[in-house]
């Protein structure tokens, strides 16, 4: 007996799940289609791995990938906190 109210309670949460992405979308017939997609398991995955340049290489290895962005955005913030410090000691000294 619970389960069967179980499954109908599913069933109308997914409706209503996708009645209302079809709603929103701007697109709903491309929406009803990645709908059918997920639900069939017919999506489409791309295992394409990205290729970088590095400074001495190029290279598809993603946890090399992966180490090169974060060190460039390392280096970024660090200079933004030395340009930071550099404001504030202007700041200061013109205070003076």
């Amino acid at each position: 007996m619970y389960s069967a109210i179980f499954k109908k309670l599913i069933r109308e949460a997914k409706k209503s799940y996708y009645s209302n992405l079809v709603k929103i979308s701007t697109n709903s017939v491309k929406t009803i289609w990645n709908i059918v997609k997920n639900n069939t398991g017919k999506i489409q995955t791309s295992d394409k791995t990205s290729k970088i340049k590095l400074e001495t290489h190029n290279t598809k290895d993603s946890k090399e990938i992966e180490r090169a962005c974060n060190n460039f955005l390392i280096s970024i913030i660090e200079s933004l906190n030395s340009n930071h410090a550099n404001l504030n000691m202007a700041i200061q000294l013109l205070k003076e």
